[in-house]
């Protein structure tokens, strides 16, 4: 149960500050504006979700934490840096 408590709280706080990030001034220039820019945050986002849910079947399954945490921190890193992206691009028009 605390796994899945610390798993939250960490997708939580890297939403947040990723969205803080690229809001700000230096933060936008990363932000990319092109007609096919969403296509792109949405497929990383899908693929980041799918990683991490992978890892946690693989929990679930009893495999080692050791191989799991770098694979769910990737995979929910991906997902909500490209999910505050395309909130400040959604929000900056």
């Amino acid at each position: 149960m605390i796994v899945w408590l610390l798993a939250i709280n960490f997708i939580l706080i890297l939403l947040i500050g990723s969205y803080f990030f690229y809001s700000s001034k230096d933060g936008t220039l990363a932000v990319y504006n092109s007609w096919y820019a969403w296509i792109i945050d949405f497929l990383a986002f899908l693929s980041g979700a799918y990683i991490c849910t992978v890892s946690s079947v693989m929990y679930l399954d009893g495999y080692s934490l050791l191989l799991i945490t770098p694979l769910f921190f990737g995979g929910a890193t991906q997902a909500c840096l490209h999910v505050a992206k395309f909130f400040v691009r959604v929000t900056a028009r």
